[in-house]
């Protein structure tokens, strides 16, 4: 990526991070925010179960949403987001598995 990256010498070429996906790849948020920095400019926060390849609601994955928020915000990084799930089971009721997640955040920034 990084070799591409390097050919392309575009100032407006980003990089987008997924969270499952780098989970699932065995790999770390952190490495991806210390090899790329400041060119990933946005960011899909999903959650990712093993043995299924949809994005999974983050009570129901391996990784857990306030650690995630947290290795994100400990990196400065000042991108967008966005919620993505993709397994079958939210798919007639998509609102209540994106209002499950914002409780969760609200609940986050209370603790603050």
């Amino acid at each position: 990526m990084k070799k591409y990256i390097a050919d392309v010498d575009e100032r407006n070429l980003k990089i987008i991070v997924d969270t499952g996906t780098i989970r699932r790849e065995k790999e770390s948020l952190s490495q991806y925010f210390q090899f790329f920095g400041e060119i990933i400019d946005y960011c899909h926060l999903t959650n990712y179960k093993k043995g299924q390849f949809a994005h999974v609601d983050w009570t129901n994955g391996e990784l857990r949403l306030a650690s995630t928020l947290k290795e994100i915000e400990q990196n400065h990084y000042q991108g967008d987001f966005c919620l993505e799930y993709t397994h079958r089971d939210y798919l007639d009721n998509p609102r209540e598995i994106y209002e499950t997640t914002y409780n969760q955040i609200l609940k986050m920034e209370e603790i603050k």
